[in-house]
Formats: C-alpha cells, sequence, structure tokens
C-alpha cells in the first residue's frame, strides 16, 4: 500500500512513486488510485485561511479526565457546534484532535480543552512551510502516544505489498 508514503507527502507523482519502489508507473498508478478510492473517500479542497480567518491549526493530543467527559465532547462536536473546523480521532480516552480557528480563539478553545483533560499536548505546525498530510490513524499508536515510524512498517511492510 502507498498509504504510509502518502501520509508523508500526498503531492508525490506516480513517476517518483515508480522510482522509489522500483515498479512500472502503470503499477503504481493503478494502486494509487485504488488506494484512494478506497482511503480517501471525500475530495480536498484547497482553500485561502486568510479570506476565512481560520489562520490557525492546532494539534493536541492528550486523554480526556472521563469517559463522560469524552463522550459529552463527542456529542458536542456530532452537533457541529464549534464555530471553526475541528476533527477528532479517539480512542478509549485518548484523542487526536485538529482545529483551524480564528487566532482570537484560541486562548479560549485550550482553556476548555485543560479543563476537560488528564494530560495534554498542543502542537502549532508551521503552515506555510508544511506539506499536504491525509491522516491515517493506523500510522499512530494511541498506546504510546507516538507515530509509528519504524523502518520494517514505513518501508519494508509496504514495498511487500506492492509486490503482491
Amino acid at each position: 500500500m502507498l498509504v504510509r508514503e502518502l501520509t508523508i507527502n500526498a503531492k508525490l507523482s506516480v513517476k517518483t512513486l515508480s522510482s522509489f519502489y522500483k515498479k512500472d508507473p502503470s503499477t503504481i498508478s493503478k494502486k494509487l488510485k485504488q488506494t484512494r478510492q478506497s482511503l480517501v473517500p471525500k475530495a480536498l479542497l484547497y482553500f485561502d485561511r486568510s479570506m476565512f480567518n481560520l489562520k490557525q491549526s492546532l494539534f493536541i493530543h492528550g486523554s480526556f479526565l472521563t469517559n463522560s467527559v469524552r463522550d459529552q465532547v463527542l456529542a458536542f462536536m456530532r452537533q457541529k457546534w464549534f464555530p471553526f473546523s475541528a476533527w477528532i480521532a479517539v480512542e478509549r480516552k485518548s484523542f487526536v484532535w485538529y482545529v483551524l480557528l480564528p487566532p482570537n480563539l484560541v486562548a479560549d478553545f485550550l482553556e476548555f480543552v485543560n479543563l476537560n483533560v488528564r494530560t495534554l499536548q498542543v502542537h502549532y505546525p508551521q503552515l506555510r512551510k508544511s506539506k499536504t498530510y491525509f491522516f491515517y490513524f493506523k500510522n499512530y499508536d494511541f498506546s504510546s502516544g507516538e507515530w509509528i515510524a519504524n523502518p520494517e512498517y514505513v518501508i519494508e511492510e509496504p514495498l511487500r505489498m506492492i509486490e503482491r
């Protein structure tokens, strides 16, 4: 599968991928199409965040205080009551939360989150210097709180799958 490579850089060309995996471009193209159809069901929209006052991105990782708090936050998200874009992945009490919000709401939002979590890590990506990544949940180990990045997982296993 190309998922791991695409999570590193979603804009890689078929030519680049075929030379990296030493496979025919038509094989890579076919695998790429299958991967995108099965794992990326929605079209991606690139927009100018400055036009919408959505300038600050945050990746938040932590664990909720209780299952009740977790359930309340998830219910709130399903209702889409946040006045900005937010996506969350949850496993038990652990979560990874991505928000894109106006800078004037960052402090209030983080205060809300801080009051409802046991542990908290906040990451501010530098969007002007970053690339587009798909979040593929199997690349993240919720138990250890870290991205899976060992060579066997990132290189060897995908190569074996392409060779099938």
